[in-house]
């Protein structure tokens, strides 16, 4: 089954669409980095996640490369470097696909430029990579024209691109992590992939093979899209995206109100986090353990980075706190700070 949706700007070919559902897509959620990996080559916008860990990729033969990311995404300058560099005498097969969050990177917030976006697919077809496009937050960035996709700008079917329903359709359904008191609830993450149709069928046949469908999640999601309407689809993504947005310029504003000179932040441009760097501290561990004691859950920023190093940072969430929660929050890390100071 092929399936036209018009969500990104040009018409879409969705194989399979019921079928070719990813639980959560390929994630991986990185510090300041974006993530390179040797001969099956992948970078990262910004982050890995649990669910594709660095660990669970060089298992596989597969070895990082780090890129560096600013405010703006992924650096072309430094990618180019990475990639004339490269000696395979030393370091083995130059990269062969490159992996990104373009938009509302986890954990920075970060959107990847449309002249980026441009500068890495040329740099992809000069070194003949492919791309995954993991871009669970495409329809939560807090602008509108929507940055067009890689997917939009692709020429010779080298992107796979990745989306997931969850953050937009059921952003409530699935396991929370607020600054404030821990949540959880049951998973109800639907994804689909698109992409050349030679990949799509292959994924589709691995896919069918590893694991099961959660069926009554996807007819439900398939359903309320027949139901919205490609406009419908659109005018809620826009909902959506001024919530996490006006919920982004509280927090920063509480942010301000507590902890000025003691962290830094930038303001994020798409998603739900913040990402902080703590001054003063080399590592956040023993900073987020006193938190939690508190009664307030941050993430650690080491588990972001590439290798296990300490790091000053920590993601906040604040998708689902309260404003009485997270000014006790911060007023609670500003406490632990000034204590280490």
């Amino acid at each position: 089954m092929s399936t036209y949706l018009n969500v990104h700007q040009i018409p879409l070919v969705v194989e399979g669409i019921t079928e070719v559902n990813i639980t959560e897509p390929l994630r991986t959620e990185y510090l300041n980095f974006n993530h390179l990996l040797g001969s099956v080559t992948a970078s990262s916008s910004t982050s890995i996640s649990s669910l594709f860990h660095v660990d669970q990729i060089e298992t596989l033969g597969c070895k990082p490369a780090i890129v560096k990311n600013d405010a703006d995404g992924l650096i072309p300058s430094d990618l180019s470097n990475v990639l004339c560099s490269w000696n395979e005498a030393t370091s083995g097969p130059r990269p062969k696909l490159l992996y990104c969050v373009p938009n509302g990177g986890n954990p920075t917030g970060a959107n990847l430029t449309l002249e980026r976006r441009k500068e890495v697919y040329a740099l992809a077809r000069k070194y003949d990579l492919l791309i995954i496009e993991d871009d669970p937050y495409y329809m939560l960035q807090y602008t509108r024209p929507l940055i067009p996709s890689l997917l939009s700008l692709d020429v010779d079917g080298r992107v796979l691109r990745c989306d997931s329903l969850s953050k937009v359709m059921a952003a409530g359904i699935g396991p929370k992590y607020p600054i404030g008191r821990w949540k959880t609830k049951q998973n109800a993450r639907v994804g689909y992939l698109c992409g050349p149709k030679q990949f799509l069928k292959q994924f589709h046949e691995w896919k069918e093979a590893q694991t099961l469908r959660n069926g009554l999640t996807e007819t439900i999601m398939w359903k309320v899209l027949q139901n919205m309407g490609h406009d419908g689809y659109i005018e809620h993504g826009c909902r959506v995206a001024n919530f996490y947005h006006q919920r982004a310029q509280r927090a920063s504003m509480t942010a301000e109100k507590h902890l000025k000179g003691l962290a830094e932040w930038s303001a994020p441009q798409a998603g739900m986090f913040l990402w902080m760097k703590l001054l003063g501290v080399e590592d956040s561990r023993p900073v987020c353990q006193k938190l939690i004691q508190k009664g307030a859950v941050v993430v650690q920023g080491h588990i972001f980075c590439p290798a296990s190093v300490n790091s000053p940072y920590i993601r906040v969430s604040f998708s689902s706190a309260s404003d009485e929660e997270m000014d006790k929050a911060f007023a609670w890390l500003a406490e632990i700070l000034k204590e280490q100071s």
